[in-house]
């Protein structure tokens, strides 16, 4: 009799220890899951704002030899629509520009509510109406471009993908 207690006692402990195995594996798959939606709407919000507007910025900038101070300036250069208030996405909740970096606040239906990522254009040093990149977030210098405006980005440095860092 003693010898089925201490298998059914045996049983309990081994199921326990399965069911606490696959919950810590659940729980790291949640995670990562969730980090990578996290990642796509970064990359998403990045593309759906500078997708139709960094050739106004970088056009603004050819121009006039600076970076446009606000929103309101872009707008009147071009004759664009406000595009600080974007109601028609899903993304983004609304978008400034400061001094030519761009800042995009996420929209309350996302993971990322409320933070921010802030976009800047780079120009080389050595030209500075030459090309243009686009980097988003807290970023290292990288040596020779110049990186505009200040960062305002509440958003992980991790969930910035690498393709989007200078």
């Amino acid at each position: 009799m003693k010898h089925r207690l201490s298998a059914g006692f045996t049983f309990t402990v081994e199921l326990i220890v399965v069911t606490a195995v696959i919950a810590t594996v659940l729980s790291q798959l949640i995670s990562t899951v969730d980090q990578s939606l996290k990642r796509v709407d970064v990359v998403a919000a990045s593309a759906e704002v500078l997708d139709g507007n960094k050739t106004f910025l970088s056009v603004f900038y050819a121009l006039k030899g600076e970076w446009p101070k606000d929103n309101e300036e872009l707008q009147t250069s071009f004759s664009i629509p406000d595009w600080s208030n974007r109601h028609d996405s899903r993304l983004v909740d609304n978008v400034k520009i400061r001094n030519g970096a761009v800042d995009i606040t996420f929209g309350p239906q996302r993971k990322l509510s409320g933070r921010i990522i802030t976009i800047h254009p780079a120009v080389p040093v050595d030209d500075p109406l030459g090309p243009v990149k686009w980097v988003v977030g807290p970023r290292s210098l990288t040596s020779g471009w110049m990186v505009v405006g200040e960062d305002h980005t509440t958003v992980d440095n991790e969930l910035i993908p690498m393709i989007l860092k200078l």
